[in-house]
């Protein structure tokens, strides 16, 4: 899965399957159609969606307290709150934030990290010192990070930048699932992590 944003329109981003970046490849769109100082929109739109004005989804996204919501039109299908310690997200489904609609909970285990790493928690983790799930930046290079279940890479993603002759430029985040993995699991991680990597 490959998410591309023009370097000239820092608005939008385009997700694809796989490494194409053909149209009929197209998962779907981002767009950002508002932006606060502490409140952002993410408006997110299927292939078959032609209104470029109302998406099939959105994202409110809240700065002051590094939470966002997803929402299907009116209705809260998802939401990502971060704990007052400010090391801690719970993620949600529904509109709810009683234990039923619990998911799980991203950690990051020290307050201090020369590398990000997060530690990913459900219910039934054993160990609470270490996640079922870690996501870390790799020791060699910042633009690169992994995704783990144990000692297994699940995931891989990839930061790079490109341009081209006429020096129109491209931000690429290339995302690696293996097969089996949930993919809106992995991106609702990735999600928080970029919101610590900005924070570092």
């Amino acid at each position: 899965m490959g998410i591309t944003q023009a370097l000239l329109d820092k608005h939008r981003w385009d997700i694809y399957r796989g490494e194409s970046m053909e149209k009929q490849d197209l998962l779907f769109s981002a767009k950002r159609t508002s932006y606060m100082y502490a409140r952002s929109r993410v408006d997110v739109f299927l292939p078959d969606n032609h209104n470029n004005q109302v998406g099939d989804f959105h994202i409110i996204a809240t700065f002051t307290t590094d939470s966002w919501n997803m929402y299907h039109g009116t209705v809260l299908i998802a939401q990502v709150c971060r704990l007052t310690d400010k090391h801690r997200w719970e993620v949600y489904g529904g509109d709810s934030t009683d234990a039923p609609d619990y998911m799980f909970k991203v950690q990051r285990t020290k307050a201090f990290q020369v590398k990000a790493r997060l530690d990913v928690f459900f219910l039934d983790n054993p160990n609470s010192e270490e996640g079922k799930f870690q996501i870390k930046e790799d020791e060699l290079s910042s633009h690169t990070a992994s995704m783990y279940q144990g000692s297994t890479i699940i995931a891989r993603i990839e930061h790079k930048t490109s341009w081209n002759k006429i020096l129109k430029g491209k931000d690429e985040l290339m995302v690696e699932v293996c097969e089996g993995v949930d993919y809106a699991f992995v991106m609702a991680v990735l999600i928080i992590m970029v919101m610590l990597v900005d924070r570092k």
